[in-house]
């Protein structure tokens, strides 16, 4: 999503910052961006490859499907496209302050810490003591691979994701020096 960021800021700030944003928002947003562009399909990949050879006039009407988005947008009450960023925040303190309120913390910390166990003793021991031989090398590698994303999964809901840090990368490189 960064380097279609970097693409599509300057000709639709609007419908790039709702792709960032919560799940239905981000997918309407990428489908709105992909249809303006001609791209095979609605994902990040495809309209990435669909901005390198968009024609003016398809930048064009991403422009003003840009624009139609942000008049509703602001319809809505917000005021800058910032403030999309602050929907998925938003929904994220919630659903944690959710867990606090409904006693569900403690529970989910012991799921975490018994996932994470099994997801990297799984791991260590394919590393150390190998699998069988009859089991193909393709079904290890997914398995593997679903173990990491698991792992990956429960490290991001307690310590968040770098999506934040990206976006506050990319705003101090926007930002003129240090007076």
């Amino acid at each position: 999503m960064g380097e279609l960021a970097k693409l599509l800021g300057k000709v639709a700030p609007w419908l790039v910052a709702a792709a960032g944003g919560p799940a239905g928002l981000a997918t309407k947003a990428v489908a709105t961006i992909a249809e303006k562009l001609g791209a095979s399909d609605a994902t990040v990949e495809a309209v990435t490859a669909a901005v390198h050879g968009a024609t003016p006039e398809q930048l064009q009407a991403l422009r003003l499907a840009d624009l139609d988005f942000k008049l509703r947008m602001q319809e809505l009450g917000f005021k800058r496209e910032t403030d999309l960023a602050k929907i998925s925040a938003d929904d994220r303190a919630d659903a944690r302050k959710n867990n606090v309120a409904s006693g569900m913390q403690r529970p989910i910390f012991w799921l975490s810490v018994l996932l994470l166990a099994i997801c990297l003793g799984s791991e260590v021991g394919v590393l150390f003591a190998g699998y069988p031989e009859t089991i193909p090398d393709l079904v290890v590698g997914r398995v593997l691979g679903l173990l990491d994303a698991v792992a990956m999964m429960v490290l991001a809901y307690w310590y968040g994701t770098t999506s934040g840090s990206a976006q506050k990368t990319e705003m101090l490189a926007q930002a003129g020096p240090i007076k």
